[in-house]
């Protein structure tokens, strides 16, 4: 089985030390925000949902966007490791198909700058 990296994108991997007030302005779970459009959840993806809508708003090149999506994927991927084995093969179609919609949709909810903010930035924007 081939090793997921823990994380492409900083914006991604810092989202555990955004504080909650500021969680609750930007992130709206699965789905792009204000959209009508909400996917099927097999299980709670929410959080890496949460870190992606995060990744999204601090912006960046369209590299970044790239990186924060292949985050999402590969984070969606690890959470099918420990469905039944008997499912595992539903739920990681299911999360490239996801992948894929992100990455054809998501494009309209990206903030697009030089580089990303930096939690510090982020956090005294909202």
């Amino acid at each position: 089985m081939r090793k997921l990296p823990k994380s492409r994108s900083l914006p991604f991997a810092s989202f555990q030390f955004v504080p909650r007030y500021v969680r609750a302005e930007i992130c709206n779970g699965c789905g792009g925000k204000g959209g009508w459009f909400r996917p099927i959840q097999w299980w709670d993806i929410s959080k890496d949902c949460d870190a992606h809508d995060y990744a999204y708003y601090c912006g960046g090149t369209s590299r970044d966007r790239k990186n924060a999506d292949l985050d999402l994927r590969d984070a969606i991927l690890r959470r099918c490791d420990s469905a039944p084995f008997y499912k595992r093969w539903y739920y990681k179609a299911q999360a490239r198909l996801y992948y894929r919609a992100v990455r054809l949709f998501g494009g309209k909810y990206f903030f697009r700058r030089p580089t990303p903010l930096t939690l510090t930035q982020a956090i005294g924007l909202v």
